[in-house]
């Protein structure tokens, strides 16, 4: 049975703006380009044992990446215990 993992995606990039506030936006604008440019480091932490466990804006009614598009996070952990 697969299970789920905490993933942190890091890259750097170099942005052209007007400001630094623009930086931001135009990073945002740009960012799925970069990560594919960049070389991004990955980095697997631990297991998701429990809702508590989930990075910050993810809950247990989210789809992970890499599932079959229809089973929620809730019912993976669920089928786990």
């Amino acid at each position: 049975m697969s299970k789920l993992y905490r993933v942190a995606v890091e890259f750097e990039m170099v942005v052209q703006t007007e400001s630094e506030d623009d930086a931001y936006f135009v990073a945002q604008r740009y960012m799925k380009d970069a990560i594919e440019d960049s070389g991004a480091l990955i980095i697997v932490g631990s297991i998701i044992e429990n809702p508590n466990d989930l990075p910050e804006f993810w809950d247990d009614m989210c789809l992970p990446y890499g599932g079959n598009g229809v089973q929620r996070i809730k019912e993976i952990l669920e089928q786990s215990k």
